[in-house]
């Protein structure tokens, strides 16, 4: 018996791609997809479907990122917030912590993934993910850097928020257990 390797999957090229129309003439494709609309018709008007609806391709890229920071500050936020009930003052059993921490985080994650902006920015929460999907090539590049700075915005002004909210507490007790000690005698 034989073993033979699976063929590689076809990938799609950037770029326009030909097809044919109706006419039988051949059109470059939309960048936004095959079925994406480049504007207006001669129909559109108030209260007509003028194509730029959730299908119609993706959004101009401010509205998107600025989902992209919204959802990353309330994610942090609500994170802080955990962690602060978890591990703050009487955090109620040690064992559970971890178990909990990690159940709430993953269902904020999924919920905000499939929350309207989440589909909107695409919810990517993290610019690792966002440099992940690039690498992947399901991401324009142009468009990681004004992700990548809109997330860690986010997460500033999630920690921060959270931080005048709970006080002082947050930053307490210190995290050691995640820290690398430094000597500077060896430097």
């Amino acid at each position: 018996m034989t073993l033979t390797p699976a063929p590689e999957p076809v990938v799609p090229r950037p770029g326009p791609e030909i097809r044919p129309t109706a006419t039988g003439h051949r059109a470059p494709e939309s960048a936004h997809g095959p079925d994406a609309d480049t504007g207006p018709g001669p129909d559109a008007g108030p209260g007509r479907d003028t194509g730029h609806g959730p299908d119609a391709g993706p959004a101009p890229l401010l509205p998107r990122a600025v989902c992209e920071a919204a959802l990353t500050a309330l994610l942090l936020f609500l994170v802080v917030t955990a962690v602060r009930w978890l591990v703050g003052p009487d955090p109620g059993a040690a064992a559970a912590r971890p178990a909990v921490l990690g159940a709430v985080v993953g269902t904020l994650l999924a919920l905000f993934m499939v929350s309207p902006p989440g589909r909107c920015s695409g919810g990517h929460l993290n610019p690792a993910v966002t440099l992940a999907l690039w690498r992947l090539g399901s991401f324009p590049g142009r468009e990681v850097v004004p992700y990548a700075v809109a997330q860690l915005t986010g997460s500033v002004f999630g920690v921060w928020c959270a931080g005048l909210v709970w006080g002082p507490v947050t930053g307490r007790p210190p995290v050691r257990h995640a820290s690398v000690p430094v000597s500077y005698t060896h430097l």
